[in-house]
């Protein structure tokens, strides 16, 4: 239960993270809502056989409860952290370019002005990285809810 739950919020998040500038970033949340109005009653519905045929106590239920709802926080946090942090890289370039044409040419202007893509790529593996050290610490540790 805990390896389906936990390839399936790394699916979501990577989903969001790889394919938001292809698809567009509404589109990609519409997507992620879908994804998760259809497989969170899937990860509901193998807690049945669990039910049935295994010792299957209330403490169980919360378990996957709560790490369902942490993990959805955790992928909406890291990706709002993730489209912020692009947002302020392309302010910081818009600026450089706008008001400090003297200066482009200096080493901690070019690697705002020109170097870009290469941060946004470096910041999209570190978050997806982030993401997945989260989400296994999550999935695979228990929780005390007492």
């Amino acid at each position: 239960m805990n390896i389906v739950g936990y390839i399936l919020f790394i699916l979501m998040g990577g989903g969001i993270f790889f394919f938001s500038e292809k698809i567009g970033k509404r589109k990609i949340w519409i997507i992620f809502l879908i994804i998760l109005l259809i497989f969170l009653p899937i990860l509901f519905l193998l807690l049945i056989p669990i039910a049935i045929f295994g010792e299957f106590i209330f403490n169980d239920f919360q378990q996957i409860y709560f790490k369902t709802a942490i993990s959805v926080e955790a992928v909406l946090a890291i990706t709002w952290i993730k489209f912020l942090m692009y947002y302020l890289i392309e302010i910081v370039k818009k600026f450089h370019i706008k008001y400090n044409t003297a200066n482009i040419d200096k080493v901690p202007v070019v690697i705002f002005t020109e170097g870009e893509p290469v941060i946004k790529k470096i910041m999209k593996y570190a978050f997806f990285i982030v993401l997945s050290v989260i989400l296994y610490g999550l999935w695979f540790s228990r929780l005390d809810l007492d």
